[in-house]
């Protein structure tokens, strides 16, 4: 089911619960990227292109760095980071969590 538009009251950070609930939201977008930025970097040979994994690489760094700054934020909130819940090791293809369910990514090998 898609997330309802942010327009929506449900969506307005009203309230430290609702800050926890949306700070636990981007937790699980950001772990929800790993596994693609992964998968295309261990796909690729680092010799045939240097260039690519280094990017993939800084990519795949900066997008720990966003979940580690989520949770930090939870944390200072009185919350506590949920990542080992089953639902956060779904199957591929799927839809990012929280957002269009039209829209689903897969994990697949990049080609160099």
């Amino acid at each position: 089911m898609a997330a309802p538009c942010r327009d929506e009251p449900m969506h307005r950070v009203s309230d430290r619960g609702s800050l926890i609930e949306h700070l636990q939201w981007a937790v699980e977008l950001e772990h929800a990227t790993l596994p693609l930025y992964m998968c295309a970097l261990y796909s690729l040979d680092d010799d045939r292109n240097p260039a690519a994994v280094e990017i993939l690489t800084s990519i795949l760094m900066e997008e720990m760095l966003h979940m580690a700054l989520a949770a930090n934020l939870l944390n200072a909130v009185g919350g506590a980071p949920e990542l080992d819940q089953p639902r956060l090791v779904p199957g591929y293809p799927r839809a990012l969590p929280h957002g269009d369910d039209s829209f689903k990514v897969w994990l697949l090998p990049l080609r160099s």
